[in-house]
């Protein structure tokens, strides 16, 4: 028995604990229970947590919050939470066993924490509970809202944003669902009903970890008494910086996180007593869409709010309003296609040699006068970049305020320089002079007259429009900005006017029987009132601000609209401050046309102490990576040479972050290396997924090239479903055999292995003759494995090659044999199809190529092997991010971790990893025709059916064995023993059984002498993979036998 005593100021409770009861010996006073609140500070404190100077209170209109109990100051030290009270992947393992967390891992790691929080939550035991007590029952964010509910935002944008987080959040909910059957499955006492975890649930773990969740630098981690703090924007103002100052506030180390005060705070401050004394938080440079999607409020002052503008789904629309000449309508060279339908050929031609790959768009901030009074916004960047389209929007709107000959002569400027120009096909961007263009094409003189405009501030008796010359330059510049701002209004079907949704927020607050920002009320109706405040407060804020921009601009069409019942809310996800521009821009949109052009290059290569990083010679000054990225690349050029123009070139990308770079390494042939030390779960890359110089059926279809586009157009519209893997090879090839050293990416595909180094490598399997494969695997049904994709790649290229718009779009050429007479050849298609095969990265569903994080070589942690590789997209889905799964030190080669078995490995990416944790053994299991007539199949049928295996005539049920062995070969082998009912009898179908041990261990001692028995064929890697597979079947068998043996006994006990 043990006797444990707790006390507090209301109660003292005596718990006797015996075996799995609870007695429960109490002397109550005038409450029954510890207080939640008292019962979390207790478990907060005796667990090392240290709260310095502020204390938990109540506030009205704002809930639970934390209060001063003395003076604090900036920068002072109020919270330190230990480590072991954190939610966070890190701190699984210590309450989660290996079993339990591998099924977590496969979640993904915000996922699989927010399975962790549920087990914890239906755990009566739970370290957590006293924290898991005070969490809220309910954050209204925007994932609860229905149909209904979102069209009160009055923003397509964001409500399009806000269906596909539903969407995969319901994907998302059934991958937990699978993960979390599988966890209970394996529990001690199976006795006990397993309780089901509903969506409704699901979602509350999501909008826990959304809503309070601290993200260092990716991770999330869920912080007990560190997520109490209200929000407040800080009273000093502040550009935005990437978190910077959120991230300077809060600390994170092996101990746990400290949270430091980010302002000063006097109780004697008359401006604190509205407050009650709260002492509140900046939670960041977050815009209004980031608080409302997953934090679930919307802010009465945030000087990060900003409304997202641009030319999607209103393109067309305003091509109509172009000068005389300018639309396809007036003008002899029509252009259909493109990113802008119906636009004169000259205007498309002059958006391609500006580069554009997709329509821009930019998050505007609200103009603000600098001698305002009000410091918090009239001091901050948004006095200058206020009402600031962006470069790239910028400079589309005035392009298509261009005629027909300003147009053309910017055409004929941009070819002639450029033809004079010293590129020699190389990179275009590189070689363009931009200012130049600029300054001819009046690009820079229309952008110093909108800068003029934004910093005047307009009166009643002045029209920025009426002072401009009608048919000027700046006239039509501004008549195109008052119809675009018109579009987007119209864009969103606007139903109230500023003033009215004023009234109807009014309302709303009258009808909440609690404060509308107090989240806890699980009332229906409730819910719904709080949903409609918060969705009209957020479309109220953002027509304040258009309506401030249009005022800035002399749109008085707009500013009618927007205070006439015909508002507008537009919304975005804020990438890096008012001055980030859209991550789809052309190289000249970040171009400051100083002599430092390349200062970005310059700035990957320091270490983080200034110095220059020698990597392949890159080490070299700003003019000498300039010429690099100038010289013709040959295809027979040196590796070395490659590697040093390929990083010059990868640089100019301007990829942020980038904390690797290519470098030759003769054990891989090339790798990467960092260029500083890296922490675990660090970003060390991130690459922008429409300008970073990756590869995908998104680029091919709508990028540069017009000809893959137009190939792409001509097939879709002839078989309507998409080809995401064929997209992209023939994009691959036409750049790498076609454009050649004129393609953009041809630093990058220089470096690419060639048929011949394939080939010669003898380690990518697809290139291997048919007997190759018999004489050099004999046994391994990895055999099989490769004759299927041999035969599925021969038959996609057959099919293919028939394809009239194939035929046509690729060319002959001289071969030296039949296998490649032209670009599409059978040879060619294989090499493609490795390269993809091996190569391509994964996210959001589709396979990418992207260069330089396609160098990084694959390799298991030595202590930790369950560190894997990912890359994700961003909140924004415009950047491609992938953290460090471990440390690194400057100057160490970065390995990542795939997670893949070996025959993986071995059949699609040419390599295998010695001693791989990950693997297993790709087997064909039989069942045979005597297997079938042993058994009652109409009785075995739902097993069979299960398997994916004919109940009428022989099939293999391909597995991939290891230990412990996977339920479904168990289940395989109670129908091969003909054992299933009975199995099913004693509900052990599916799991570990004697009869199923004996067919198991019979199977594998026959596989064994198979191996046994093969002649080594002398190919290197093959043996490799046998000695590979052998190694794993020994160490399977060996333990099935030590798993049957005492299986056997404890049956004979049971007997007994």
């Amino acid at each position: 028995a043990e006797l444990r005593t707790f006390q507090n100021e209301e109660i003292v409770f005596n718990l006797r604990v015996i075996g799995s009861s609870v007695l429960l010996l109490a002397q109550l006073c005038s409450a029954a229970t510890i207080s939640t609140e008292s019962a979390f500070m207790q478990w907060f404190l005796h667990n090392g947590g240290v709260i310095n100077g502020i204390e938990v209170a109540k506030f009205p209109a704002m809930g639970r919050g934390f209060a001063a109990n003395r003076n604090l100051l900036e920068n002072e030290k109020i919270l330190q939470i230990p480590s072991k009270l954190i939610f966070s992947t890190k701190n699984m393992p210590n309450y989660l066993d290996d079993r339990t967390r591998k099924v977590l891992d496969t979640l993904g790691s915000d996922a699989a924490l927010y399975a962790w929080l549920l087990l914890e939550r239906h755990k009566p035991d739970s370290f957590f509970k006293p924290y898991l007590d005070i969490l809220p029952a309910y954050v209204p964010s925007l994932v609860y809202f229905n149909q209904t509910e979102l069209q009160e935002l009055q923003s397509s944008t964001l409500i399009n944003e806000v269906l596909e987080m539903q969407s995969s959040a319901r994907a998302d909910y059934r991958a937990f669902l699978g993960a979390y059957n599988k966890v209970m499955s394996r529990r001690a006492d199976t006795s006990v009903p397993v309780e089901e975890v509903s969506y409704d649930e699901y979602l509350w773990a999501m909008s826990m970890f959304n809503s309070r969740g601290l993200r260092f630098q990716g991770p999330v981690y869920m912080a007990p008494m560190a997520d109490i703090f209200n929000f407040q924007p800080h009273p000093a103002a502040r550009p935005a910086n990437n978190g910077d100052f959120f991230a300077k506030h809060h600390k994170l180390d092996a101990s746990g996180i400290s949270v430091f005060s980010d302002r000063a705070h006097k109780l004697s401050d008359p401006t604190n007593i509205a407050g009650g004394q709260q002492v509140f938080e900046d939670y960041g440079d977050n815009s209004d869409e980031i608080y409302f999607k997953y934090h679930g409020f919307v802010a009465d002052e945030n000087p990060f709010r900003c409304a997202i503008l641009g030319l999607d789904a209103i393109g067309t629309d305003l091509v109509g309003l172009l000068p005389s000449g300018a639309n396809s309508l007036a003008s002899t060279g029509q252009s259909a296609g493109g990113l802008l339908p119906g636009i004169s050929a000259t205007h498309r031609a002059l958006v391609d040699a500006l580069e554009f790959q997709r329509l821009p768009s930019k998050c505007v901030d609200r103009v603000v006068d600098p001698t305002a009074e009000n410091s918090l916004v009239a001091n901050s960047a948004t006095a200058t970049t206020g009402g600031y389209f962006g470069k790239g929007l910028e400079v589309m709107l005035i392009l298509l305020s261009f005629t027909e000959k300003e147009a053309s002569h910017c055409m004929h400027y941009i070819s002639t320089s450029t033809s004079n120009s010293a590129s020699h096909g190389k990179n275009k961007a590189a070689a363009k002079n931009w200012p130049g263009i600029f300054k001819e094409c009046k690009f820079s003189a229309a952008e110093e007259f909108l800068r003029s405009v934004r910093s005047t501030k307009p009166t009643a008796k002045t029209n920025v429009l009426e002072s401009q010359a009608p048919g000027t330059l700046n006239h039509r510049v501004l008549t195109t900005i008052h119809r675009f701002l018109e579009l987007n209004l119209e864009r969103d079907n606007v139903t109230s006017s500023i003033a009215d949704d004023s009234l109807i927020l009014s309302d709303l607050q009258s009808q909440l029987s609690v404060p509308a920002s107090d989240s806890s009320t699980d009332s229906a109706t409730q819910k719904a009132l709080l949903h409609k405040y918060l969705a009209v407060k957020y479309r109220f804020h953002r027509k304040k601000l258009l309506l401030n921009v249009a005022e800035r601009y002399g749109a008085s069409s707009v500013a009618t609209k927007l205070t006439t019942s015909h508002g507008l809310a537009m919304s975005a996800t804020r990438v890096g401050g008012e001055n980030s521009e859209d991550p789809d821009s052309p190289a000249w949109m970040s171009e400051d046309f100083s002599d430092s052009s390349l200062s970005a290059l310059s700035a990957a290569l320091m270490d983080n102490k200034g110095r220059r990083l020698e990597v392949n010679g890159v080490a070299a000054d700003d003019a000498s990576a300039e010429d690099l990225l100038r010289t013709p690349l040959s295809m027979d050029a040196p590796l070395s040479e490659k590697i040093r123009v390929f990083n010059a070139w990868f640089h100019s990308l301007s990829p942020a972050p980038c904390h690797i770079a290519a470098k030759e390494i003769p054990e891989f042939r090339m790798g990467t290396i960092t260029t500083k030390s890296i922490e675990k779960g660090e970003i060390y890359l991130g690459i922008s997924t429409t300008h970073g110089g990756i590869m995908d059926s998104e680029v091919a279809q709508n990028g540069p090239n017009k000809d893959v586009s137009g190939l792409i157009a001509r097939i879709v519209a002839q078989y309507p479903k998409r080809d995401d893997f064929h997209e992209l090879l023939f994009f691959l090839l036409h750049e790498r055999f076609v454009r050649k050293e004129q393609s953009f990416y041809w630093p990058y595909l220089s470096l690419l292995p060639t048929y011949e180094d394939m080939e010669n490598n003898a380690f990518v399997p697809l290139l291997w003759g048919e007997e190759d494969v018999k004489t050099r695997l004999g046994p391994s049904d990895v055999a099989g494995l490769i004759g299927d994709y041999h035969i599925k790649t021969r038959n996609r290229y057959n099919s293919l090659v028939k394809m009239p718009l194939i035929k046509e779009f690729f060319p002959d050429v001289p071969g030296a044999d039949e296998r490649n007479v032209g670009i599409f050849s059978f040879r060619n298609y294989q090499w493609a199809t490795v390269i993809l095969d091996s190569r391509a990265i994964w996210w959001a569903g589709k396979r990418h190529l992207v260069p330089m994080l396609d160098f990084v070589n694959c390799q298991e942690h030595s202590i930790d092997k369950s560190l894997l590789h990912s890359t994700v997209l961003d909140p924004s889905g415009k950047y491609a991010i992938t953290k460090a799964a471990r440390e690194f030190q400057a100057g160490e080669q970065l390995f990542e971790n795939y997670g893949q078995p070996n025959h993986i490995y071995f059949t699609y990416h040419g390599f295998l990893l010695q001693n791989n944790s990950h693997d297993c053994v790709h087997l064909e299991m039989p069942l045979t025709s005597s297997d079938l007539a042993a058994i009652n199949v109409q009785k075995a049928a739902p097993v069979l059916q299960k398997l994916r295996l004919s109940p009428s005539k022989p099939s293999l049920l391909p597995v991939c064995l290891t230990h412990p062995v996977a339920p479904m070969v168990w289940a395989f082998l109670a129908v091969k023993t003909n054992t299933f009912e009975s199995l099913h009898e004693k509900q052990l179908l599916g799991k570990a059984n004697v009869p199923g041990a004996d067919a198991l261990l019979s199977m594998l001692d026959e596989r064994l002498a198979q191996y046994s028995a093969f002649q080594p064929s002398g190919h290197r890697a093959a043996e490799q993979l046998l000695a590979a597979e052998v190694q794993h079947l020994l160490m399977v068998r060996g333990k099935v036998a030590q798993d049957r043996a005492l299986q056997a006994a404890q049956e004979d006990y049971d007997e007994l």
